[in-house]
């Protein structure tokens, strides 16, 4: 898609293309992002294989009422359908990781409200402790 999209220069011919680009990029991180809290080391974009790219792409993109999808031209016949038989499934899947990222978020609130209560808590005690060693000295 940006080999067709974009200018010699890097621009992208129009702000659709700009638009699928970047949000493609930001999906795929997002991807990555959820791999490295599953465990997995060295992630990179080339972790993901070409099948998830491809509907990380598709899901991006979106298809016209005649089943095209953006920025593939010919080449999006060759590829399965986007058609709604196949989203039900993945919009149960999408609602279940939105509930998923919004509990690990705010458990990630809580984490860090904790934090800066110790961290406070520290920093009482560091001061008792150089009070108290002034004291003594």
């Amino acid at each position: 898609m940006k080999k067709t999209h974009q200018k010699p220069d890097g621009t992208y011919v129009d702000q659709r293309a700009r638009l699928v680009a970047e949000t493609y990029e930001k999906h795929v991180q997002e991807r990555l992002g959820q791999l490295e809290i599953s465990g997995e080391e060295n992630v990179t974009p080339e972790t993901l294989d070409k099948n998830e790219k491809n509907e990380i792409y598709m899901k991006v993109a979106g298809s016209s009422k005649q089943g095209h999808i953006f920025g593939l031209g010919a080449i999006s016949e060759a590829l399965p359908s986007v058609g709604a038989s196949s989203s039900a499934p993945q919009t149960e899947e999408v609602e279940t990781i939105t509930h998923r990222l919004e509990e690990m978020e705010a458990d990630l609130k809580k984490s860090l409200e904790e934090n800066q209560q110790i961290q406070k808590r520290l920093e009482a005690m560091e001061k008792l402790v150089e009070a108290f060693a002034s004291q003594n000295a």
